[in-house]
């Protein structure tokens, strides 16, 4: 019963994902033709984690015609704050894994028609592309038409036996000359790594303290979210014990209604348009479970009564439906048990669990029915504990 309430949750999780990933996100945007003329309509947003090579464009939402534009079509394109130019650059095409790394000093260098990303514009541009096969490429240039390729090739060298790998970072030498004119970089290039987020920093400081211009963001990197809050509800938990233990599993044990409290962080993952999260809680729970024993070597009552203090770590993907959202949740439960009172000589302090649970929000406020399955107390091979908990929440976000 238990594989098939986890293997049905598991299922439910990847036919939402599944059908959710095939939707349509229309968002508000334009597209530029012959590099001066824009057409604004609505552009079907896809949170790239690779570079657009074509995308679907809508003059009108409603309309049933979409017209697909590729770098051919297009000199650019705008939707959800992300600004794309198409260029010609270098790309360096030359293995990156350090399994199948070159032995040759010399980059492969070859030249492509892309839409590249714009992260800084103004006199000194900042440009990003991740390209068909996931390399990331960065680019520098002083005005609209200039793109400088950041070199960071890496080959494998060997002498003798030994092996080793080489990076030639030839990208720190371009970024000092490129910000030759601004003295409060001069100790920024020994730790620089060959990322967006590292160089963006550069572009930060200079625009605040070398430049007159006001600088011109294109592109803000969306970081994590994080959300806080306190919930509250009620927990129906059910011992379940196999094997054999003086007759123990020949009784039915009572299912026990309780209350629970605890606190939430949920980190919001980026670029995933707020709907997937990792969702953790630390909660109180307890259960008090009685049995009516007829063996004379026992008490008349047989009872369980335990308090634990659990960490609990999900994955939650959320649907949004207009103010309101669904969610649905899947993850693993950690318990200390902080008081415990039962029949069983040896137990166990710590419990584990599994858990899959669905819920709602809407503005601050959040529901969720769950299920959760755990390992219980016993240590016992020959008598195994299982601990079945149904949970009702209702949870406020402080932040």
């Amino acid at each position: 019963m238990n594989r098939q309430i986890f293997a049905t949750s598991f299922l439910l999780f990847l036919t939402l994902f599944q059908s959710v990933s095939a939707q349509k996100n229309y968002e508000s945007g334009f597209v530029i033709i012959n590099q001066r003329d824009t057409l604004r309509g609505f552009i079907d947003y896809k949170n790239w984690s690779k570079n657009p090579e074509k995308i679907n464009f809508k003059t009108i939402l409603e309309a049933d015609v979409v017209t697909t534009y590729g770098t051919d079509d297009i000199s650019g394109f705008q939707v959800h704050g992300e600004n794309y130019i198409k260029a010609t650059v270098d790309r360096d095409a030359s293995p990156s894994g350090d399994e199948s790394l070159s032995y040759s000093n010399i980059a492969v260098i070859t030249k492509i028609t892309a839409f590249l990303l714009v992260e800084y514009s103004g006199s000194k541009r900042f440009y990003y592309l991740k390209d068909a096969e996931s390399k990331e490429q960065i680019y520098i240039g002083n005005g609209p038409d200039h793109f400088e390729l950041l070199d960071n090739y890496r080959y494998r060298v060997e002498d003798g036996s030994k092996s080793g790998i080489i990076s030639r970072n030839r990208y720190k030498n371009q970024l000092k000359a490129f910000f030759q004119d601004c003295p409060s970089l001069n100790k920024s290039f020994a730790n620089l790594r060959y990322s967006p987020s590292d160089i963006e920093s550069l572009f930060k400081t200079y625009y605040s303290k070398c430049s007159s211009e006001e600088s011109e963001i294109s592109y803000v990197q969306e970081k994590i979210i994080v959300e806080a809050g306190v919930l509250v509800g009620l927990t129906r938990t059910k011992p379940d014990f196999k094997g054999y233990l003086g007759g123990i599993t020949d009784v039915d044990y009572s299912a026990s209604n309780n209350l629970t409290a605890g606190g939430f962080l949920n980190f919001v993952i980026p670029r995933t348009r707020k709907r997937f999260s990792i969702y953790n809680e630390l909660i109180y729970n307890s259960y008090t479970a009685k049995v009516h024993s007829a063996q004379n070597y026992y008490p008349q009552d047989v009872i369980l009564d335990y308090s634990y203090v659990n960490l609990k770590n999900m994955f939650r993907y959320k649907i949004p439906v207009g103010e309101f959202s669904l969610f649905f949740n899947i993850g693993i439960s950690n318990g200390v048990a902080i008081r415990e009172r039962t029949f069983i000589g040896d137990t166990r302090k710590y419990e584990q669990g599994l858990l899959a649970g669905i819920g709602g929000a809407y503005k601050r406020f959040s529901f969720e029915l769950r299920h959760e399955n755990s390992n219980g107390m016993s240590v016992y091979k020959n008598f195994q504990s299982t601990i079945k908990r149904n949970y009702l929440i209702v949870a406020y976000r402080l932040k």
